[in-house]
């Protein structure tokens, strides 16, 4: 699997010391020189600038298309605005956005954009994380920012089986981009009030 990374789920999981769920599930996961300067150059002493300057699994690429971020800069960052070239370029199976804006732009180029939350119900799907519930609350106490409905909605999503064949399809590349739904309630026909189990 070919996974294209921006800089905040790098920090985010470096700050709670879950990098290794990316290498879990991806082997080699992949970012643009904009995105490793963000964190290793720039961000030098903050979570995750130590952490990624030292993993061999995280492949640093030079992005061909420069007019193509040219194009793209006014409306995401640097280092968005080269994830999002370098997922086309590399073909990569999902790109790791979790900013609306960048996810937006990310999906009307045609890249398959799978937010950190994404990531985590599909290491989930294929028995990589154990549970889910204790890697949200890090990240929430972290300063990742989950609102409660979407808190309860993925922890319904994990708790159905009915989920993971359609993650799995996103992945695959099977279903478009119209699928910010990997989140939705209607994937799980679970009463809102049910206790989610395993999660």
């Amino acid at each position: 699997m070919i996974l294209v990374l921006d800089s905040s789920a790098l920090i985010t999981l470096a700050r709670i010391g879950r990098l290794d769920i990316l290498r879990q599930i991806a082997g080699t996961v992949h970012i643009p020189e904009a995105v490793y300067e963000e964190v290793v150059q720039s961000g030098q002493e903050r979570p995750g600038s130590v952490e990624v300057a030292q993993a061999q699994w995280i492949s640093r690429h030079q992005v061909q298309d420069e007019s193509a971020v040219a194009r793209l800069r006014p409306r995401v960052g640097r280092g968005e605005a080269e994830a999002i070239v370098l997922a086309r370029e590399l073909e990569a199976d999902a790109l790791i956005l979790d900013d609306a804006t960048a996810r937006q732009v990310a999906e009307a180029e045609g890249g398959n954009v799978l937010g950190l939350r994404g990531v985590l119900l599909h290491g989930k799907a294929h028995g990589l994380v154990e549970t889910v519930r204790p890697i949200l609350d890090e990240m929430v106490a972290a300063g990742f920012f989950i609102d409660d409905s979407l808190y309860r909605s993925i922890l319904r999503n994990v708790a159905s089986w009915y989920l993971f064949p359609h993650l799995l399809k996103v992945l695959n590349r099977r279903i478009g981009p119209e699928t910010g739904g990997l989140y939705a309630s209607h994937l799980c026909h679970a009463p809102c009030d049910a206790p989610c189990v395993g999660v």
